[in-house]
C-alpha cells in the first residue's frame, strides 16, 4: 500500500477534508490576526530602533553645540 503524503491544510488530520468550514474559517481568521500582531510587533521594534537613534542625535547634538559655545567664546589667536 503507498503512503500518501498530506497536503498543507490537512497535515495534521487523518483524512482530506477532516476538519469542517467552520473550523477552517476559525483557524484562517486566528492567522489572519497572527499575521497583523505579527507586523505590528516588527513596526514597534522599528519604531523603539529610530526612536533610540533619533535620542543620541539630539544628545550628540547638545554636546556639539556645548562645544562650539566654548570655541566661540574663547579670543581669536593668530599664529606667527
Amino acid at each position: 500500500m503507498a503512503t500518501v503524503r498530506p497536503s498543507r491544510r490537512a497535515r495534521y488530520a487523518h483524512r482530506r477534508d477532516a476538519f469542517g468550514q467552520q473550523v477552517r474559517a476559525l483557524g484562517e481568521a486566528v492567522a489572519r490576526s497572527a499575521a497583523v500582531s505579527d507586523a505590528n510587533a516588527r513596526a514597534l521594534a522599528h519604531a523603539e530602533r529610530l526612536v533610540s537613534q533619533l535620542n543620541q542625535a539630539l544628545s550628540n547634538r547638545a554636546e556639539i553645540d556645548k562645544v562650539i559655545g566654548i570655541l566661540m567664546s574663547r579670543p581669536l589667536r593668530r599664529h606667527r
